[in-house]
């Protein structure tokens, strides 16, 4: 419905209010959706909205000439960091959201997938960078990405990148729609620094899915993850699913998965367990 009507005046968008009850006045099942860009204005227009859309543009970002009155100014409270820009600005939407009952609004990204130097960003992001932002809202909770391309075309890696990115996600959306993802509380990572999980797990459902995301950008990653809900168990099977669509085995051992991770790279995982074995009943399962 509207794209980025937050700024110094967002308070006074009433527009934004009488356009959303106009579409629910003519079609009060039509979803309407919203994408914000100021961290701290999620509160404010839930009620202007089904679907809450935020654009998080980290890469190449320079607001060295932003100050309080600036309005839209590039990345709004960004560092230039995809680790860190992303998860900050979902979290203070998840908290501001869940002070009014709003926590389970559908949630949306925009990822950039261009540069700007007439504006705030000096380059574009990397087919690495694409991959590792994909992923990091994937983990945390967006149930839909785009990317925002304007005004400057990106080379053919970051295109191709973006294409592969958007095959590789109809494989996976079984898991990430309609399987409930679990709690961070039941993850234990090491090394925590930059190592991002998700797992969709149900507990009438015999495959799960893991992804892990490197967000390092300077070193590869041994890492360790425990997963409380799997720890009698036992071994479980599973293969990690590779781009050119071969297929590794890969085992989780009383809970506890490790491996291998390379410079800004992820690991897609599926694993087996077992719902027949009544030992494992009183396992702490989702």
């Amino acid at each position: 419905m509207a794209d980025e009507p937050d700024g110094e005046k967002w308070t006074k968008s009433s527009a934004v209010f009488e356009a959303y009850k106009a579409v629910k006045s003519v079609d009060p099942y039509h979803p309407v959706s919203l994408t914000l860009n100021c961290k701290y204005s999620s509160a404010f227009y839930a009620d202007a909205t089904d679907i809450l859309g935020t654009d998080v543009y980290p890469i190449g970002v320079n607001m060295s000439s932003c100050t309080e009155y600036s309005e839209v100014c590039g990345c709004d409270d960004c560092i230039g960091s995809v680790t860190l820009d992303i998860p900050k600005r979902t979290q203070q939407y998840v908290n501001d959201l869940t002070l009014i009952g709003r926590e389970s609004n559908l949630k949306w990204m925009a990822l950039q997938a261009f540069y700007d130097r007439n504006a705030w960003w000096e380059r574009a992001p990397t087919s690495q960078e694409i991959r590792v932002m994909w992923y990091i809202s994937i983990i945390y909770g967006y149930k839909s990405l785009m990317f925002w391309r304007f005004p400057f075309f990106l080379d053919q890696l970051v295109i191709d990148q973006i294409i592969d990115l958007s095959k590789v996600i109809k494989d996976l959306s079984n898991y990430i729609l309609f399987m409930p993802q679990l709690s961070t509380s039941h993850i234990v990572v090491s090394p925590a620094n930059n190592i991002f999980v998700g797992i969709w797990m149900a507990k009438n459902q015999s495959d799960f899915l893991l992804i892990v995301v490197n967000g390092n950008d300077k070193h590869s990653v041994n890492f360790k993850i425990t997963i409380k809900d799997l720890i009698c168990f036992g071994l479980l099977h599973g293969v990690e699913k590779i781009d050119n669509e071969k297929n590794i085995e890969v085992l989780i051992k009383d809970g506890v998965f490790e491996g291998t991770l390379g410079i800004y790279s992820v690991g897609i995982f599926i694993f087996k367990k077992d719902l027949i074995n009544r030992d494992h009943i009183n396992c702490y399962d989702t």
